[in-house]
């Protein structure tokens, strides 16, 4: 029994080793286990405001301000008023030390502006400044024309009829390109008897600019290109588009040439081609009207003028040796 009991107290001495031992492994691990992370604060952006001109005058509204670093954009916004930044909202983003990557800048970076992709300023890095920055930049695009046109077409040079001149001029989208916008638009009109440079106003709204105008009398019938000369304020001219109007002779009566006597022979018609005896400038013979206005219905039985601007009239029976007259009329689209 001793001797079985002194094996017992042995084993159990053995389980109380372990059980030491085990707590001492643990209590090593728990040591062991806990650390720390240590972040670095990102560093604090660069607040810019100014004015923003073309050649000296106010951006227009919508032109897109840009900010760059090594020729990568870190901030934009658009011009109000002639103004960046003035909502106080504009910045240059600092950057995060933390990461492998460049989110904004860092104290002695050099900062480009870009006014409607043209620089227009610079500036360095200063974490947490606030500056005034007034950026300026020149257009060299000369406007664009488009859209020409003339309503009516055509007109008769009489110093009455008019027509409508048209063109579409733009300085340039804000975001494509510096614009100082438009300082005039005029159209030559010296072919036509009227002002070489006459002005065309814009119509309130759009982008059309128009003019009303008259062919002088005397002004050569023909086809005119009217030069169109646009201009912005930074003095850049496009002057490669015409407006093409057709002007016409005023409208003249047609008239007639002498028509010789006719003899005919007894119960025969009269027959009597008259297109070679009417004439007139603007509308073709076959286009003409003519009319018989008197006939000598006493001794003829008839008389008509058919298609082809023949007369003929056909006299009543045993008629001879008598004379009888006729009166015919021309006429065009307008006399």
């Amino acid at each position: 029994m001793k001797k079985g009991n002194k094996v017992r107290g042995t084993n159990a001495n053995k389980v109380k080793t372990a059980v030491i031992t085990a707590i001492f492994v643990l209590s090593i691990f728990s040591v062991l286990a806990p650390f720390s992370i240590v972040q670095t604060a990102p560093i604090p952006g660069h607040w810019f405001r100014g004015n923003v001109t073309v050649d000296g005058f106010s951006a227009p509204n919508g032109s897109i301000i840009s900010a760059k670093i090594g020729g990568a954009e870190y901030a934009n916004t658009t011009v109000s008023s002639g103004k960046y930044g003035a909502d106080g909202n504009f910045y240059v983003p600092g950057d995060d030390p933390d990461t492998d990557e460049k989110e904004g800048g860092v104290d002695d970076d050099t900062i480009t502006f870009w006014v409607d992709g043209v620089q227009g300023g610079s500036a360095t890095f200063s974490s947490g400044a606030n500056s005034f920055l007034d950026l300026s930049v020149s257009d060299t695009y000369a406007p664009s024309v488009t859209n020409p046109s003339a309503s009516p077409g055509e007109i008769v040079a009489n110093g009455v009829d008019s027509t409508t001149l048209n063109v579409t001029v733009k300085d340039h989208f804000p975001g494509e390109k510096p614009s100082a916008g438009i300082e005039s638009v005029t159209v030559d009109l010296s072919g036509i008897g009227g002002d070489a440079a006459k002005a065309m106003t814009k119509i309130e709204g759009t982008n059309i600019y128009s003019t009303t105008t008259t062919a002088a009398e005397g002004t050569t019938p023909g086809t005119y290109n009217l030069r169109v000369n646009a201009t912005d304020k930074s003095g850049n001219s496009n002057t490669s588009v015409n407006i093409t109007l057709v002007v016409t002779s005023p409208n003249t009566a047609p008239w007639w040439d002498t028509i010789p006597d006719q003899t005919i022979a007894e119960d025969t018609n009269l027959t009597l081609n008259l297109s070679g005896y009417v004439h007139d400038n603007e509308t073709a013979i076959e286009n003409l009207t003519l009319d018989i206005v008197h006939w000598d219905s006493t001794n003829f039985s008839s008389c008509t003028i058919n298609e082809s601007h023949y007369l003929i009239a056909q006299p009543k029976p045993d008629w001879n040796g008598l004379s009888s007259s006729f009166q015919v009329n021309a006429t065009d689209e307008g006399n």
